[in-house]
């Protein structure tokens, strides 16, 4: 696997040391000088504060009249299907095409979407419908194409922390994004909310145009299907990939069961004011914020498999404490803790497929992890309220706490034959 071919020493300041995979002190400094890290953030940032404002305007025109729950449900329903069907499709293109303009052309083709949704009229419902399965479509080639396209312009030995700060973009986006996402739509009004998010779009898309043409690999002339397979296959038997998959699918299922149950929680457990879930996101958000951080500074002196063991030991415990929990503040307390633990388990996992996935396949694998992601988003977000109806909230926030702990059971296999080094540990760590 060539990981840094396309990472010019000059661009990244990369040292003779470090080609050789010396051992040195990667930190945010060195990746925030990378410009094309930088283009390349900056519009994850805007392609993610666009999405999360997208769909808080798409529940708002949708939640009138009589049947508000019912257009939500479809509305969720809509919006995910296109990544059970097409995630794992995309991939394959992803690999095949210039992820650069993959990403450049997915902003603008989401912005043109949102031009002509409609903002009222008797088809209002059906045409936010459209708009939603359209935006959701070409999201999945973005996502793939961005994570298959970091390797390509951070050297390995920074993306560790490079993986940290796109983590907690992508967290700090769910709760600023929705906690934004009203105020715009009262500034400009529903009519012209739409308008807005094209603009972010465009604006992120302007961005990445900034991040300079990778080498793409030469066309693969096995069909589409044997294309498909081949990415599977590598999964199957991978075993590390195949374990940080299945812990990742864990991760983002007790994060999204947790916050649907989070209001009920808040009304029914603490019985305070719905108003209130959102500083337990909050607090959340900023754990994860503040675990990345950790991760990204010092992770590399540690064992990686010890660093993921201990966040899912932290985030199951806060979990299971979490239900029992009595007050706002000792909520908000564990909701940061349980947050840290969820940014000590992601940003080592996605380091380590990066690091070890072959740049042939990356868009093929990347693609699955994104479609099993977001199934793993979406049915526990489906069970959750069913769950918590029937058992009562604390006891699915306690055995959603379990299930995380079950998770901390699942280690990674250690290398494989003809597996390069680096899939247990940080790249330059000498802890075993």
């Amino acid at each position: 696997m060539h990981v840094n071919d396309s990472v010019s020493a000059g661009d990244t300041g990369t040292s003779a040391a470090n080609a050789t995979g010396a051992p040195d002190a990667a930190g945010f400094g060195e990746v925030l000088r990378n410009r094309q890290f930088l283009s390349l953030w900056s519009g994850q940032v805007l392609s993610q504060l666009a999405d999360k404002v997208f769909y808080v305007l798409m529940v708002v025109l949708v939640t009138t009249g009589t049947t508000a729950h019912t257009s939500v449900s479809l509305l969720t329903i809509i919006y995910t299907l296109p990544a059970v069907f097409f995630g794992s499709v995309a991939g394959i293109f992803v690999d095949r095409w210039d992820k650069r303009a993959i990403l450049i052309g997915s902003n603008i083709g989401r912005a043109i979407c949102l031009v002509f949704m409609p903002s009222g009229g008797p088809y209002l419902i059906v045409g936010v419908y459209i708009a939603a399965f359209s935006v959701s479509t070409i999201m999945q080639f973005f996502a793939p194409a961005e994570m298959a396209l970091l390797p390509a312009i951070v050297e390995r030995r920074l993306l560790l922390p490079a993986n940290s700060l796109f983590t907690t973009t992508m967290i700090t986006s769910i709760i600023v994004g929705f906690a934004v996402g009203d105020p715009l739509l009262s500034l400009f009004g529903t009519r012209y909310g739409h308008w807005v998010v094209a603009a972010m779009y465009l604006l992120s898309a302007a961005c990445i145009m900034f991040v300079r043409k990778t080498p793409t690999p030469p066309p693969q002339q096995s069909h589409f299907i044997a294309e498909f397979r081949e990415g599977i296959r590598y999964i199957w038997r991978h075993k590390p990939t195949m374990n940080a998959m299945m812990r990742l699918v864990i991760l983002f299922s007790a994060f999204a069961a947790i916050t649907v149950l989070v209001i009920g929680f808040v009304r029914d457990a603490l019985e305070l004011p719905e108003r209130y879930f959102g500083y337990i996101l909050a607090f959340s958000g900023v754990g994860m914020a503040v675990g990345a951080g950790i991760v990204g500074r010092f992770g590399a002196l540690w064992n990686r498999d010890k660093v993921v063991f201990i966040g899912f030991l932290v985030m199951g415990w806060q979990l299971v404490g979490l239900s029992h929990a009595n007050s706002l503040v000792v909520t908000m307390i564990l909701a940061g803790t349980t947050g840290v633990g969820a940014a000590f388990v992601a940003v080592p996992l996605q380091a380590l497929l990066q690091e070890t996935v072959p740049e042939s396949l990356r868009g093929k694998v990347f693609g699955v992890q994104n479609m099993l992601i977001n199934l793993a988003s979406t049915i526990p977000m489906a069970m959750a309220g069913v769950l918590g109806d029937a058992l009562g909230v604390r006891w699915v926030v306690y055995l959603t706490g379990i299930l995380v702990l079950i998770g901390s059971l699942l280690g990674s296999e250690g290398h494989e034959a003809g597996e390069q080094p680096g899939v247990e540990r940080f790249p330059h760590s000498h802890m075993h």
